[in-house]
């Protein structure tokens, strides 16, 4: 087998044989996982004959780790035959490394278009609400969209791949992203071991460091203004108001209908004149930050 070819319009050209002596002609099927928060990396190749290519059941399910290169045993609703499993095997040895190239790609591309499009109200996520709401811990988007569309910087050579992370405490009405910068020259990690990570208030385009990280990349000024000529605070905003429903959902789904918390109450009544937060005070929302880093902006 070699996959012949991935076009700009996504289309995976596929030449295939079971056996090198082989006529017939094989009608192929790619299946990929459809769960946006999936963090698996197989694709199955669904083999039908030219007697059974209307039929719902493929003549073979062959499933490949397109990272890892390998043949996978699949378990559960579809289940890897002895049979599959060795022609996945022989088919995963036949892949030169262009044609895992290409199906790296179809695969994320896949995985993007699925991230993009999923309806939130059919995702049931589990999150660390202790954690979140006691420890102030800040929820990755990637850890809840493994394949998400990476938010990349180009400065001097350098390929900066932005992590951003945010707070969903039901408590805490900010405006921040929490900020990890990954720089790579060609193939070399800059600052693998010791990023440089802001918070970036995506409201009021201001940030704050809090690890200034390697010297060896841009310094965080020229960063934050390639995110500002970028619009990337856009991004932020969407991804945190994303996160903070599928965080409300959750808790909804324990506590029942959620009701506005006391802290935010008691934010809003101090902007009515009652008496008010001292701006190095410990912020009410449990974040552990100051005030006038927090929900004071």
């Amino acid at each position: 087998m070699s996959i012949v070819n991935y076009s700009e319009d996504k289309t995976l050209t596929i030449d295939y044989k079971l056996n090198d002596d082989e006529n017939e002609k094989w009608h192929i099927k790619l299946d990929i996982c459809t769960n946006p928060t999936c963090g698996c990396r197989d694709v199955t190749f669904e083999l039908y004959g030219s007697e059974n290519k209307e039929s719902a059941i493929p003549k073979h399910r062959m499933t490949i780790d397109v990272f890892k290169n390998k043949a996978v045993k699949l378990k559960g609703n579809k289940p890897t035959s002895k049979e599959d499993f060795q022609l996945a095997k022989a088919l995963a040895k036949k892949l030169s490394e262009k044609d895992w190239r290409h199906l790296r790609k179809f695969f994320l591309d896949v995985k993007r278009h699925i991230t993009k499009s999923a309806s939130i109200k059919d995702l049931n996520i589990t999150f660390p609400e202790k954690k979140i709401e006691k420890d102030g811990l800040m929820i990755g988007y990637h850890n809840i969209f493994p394949y998400a569309e990476d938010i990349v910087i180009e400065l001097d050579d350098i390929h900066y791949v932005l992590d951003d992370q945010y707070c969903l405490s039901y408590t805490c009405p900010c405006t921040h992203t929490g900020l990890s910068f990954l720089a790579r020259k060609k193939d070399l990690a800059l600052n693998q071991y010791n990023p440089l990570f802001i918070i970036f208030d995506y409201k009021t385009n201001t940030y704050e460091i809090e690890n200034r990280g390697t010297k060896k990349i841009a310094s965080p000024k020229v960063l934050v203004k390639e995110i500002q000529r970028k619009q990337l605070g856009e991004v932020f905003k969407e991804r945190h108001e994303k996160l903070r429903t599928l965080y409300d959902n959750y808790r909804e789904a324990i506590h029942g209908p959620l009701k506005q918390s006391r802290i935010r109450q008691e934010i809003t009544r101090t902007s009515d004149g009652a008496p008010k937060i001292g701006r190095n005070d410990p912020c009410p929302c449990g974040s552990g930050k100051k005030y006038k880093k927090c929900c004071m902006k």
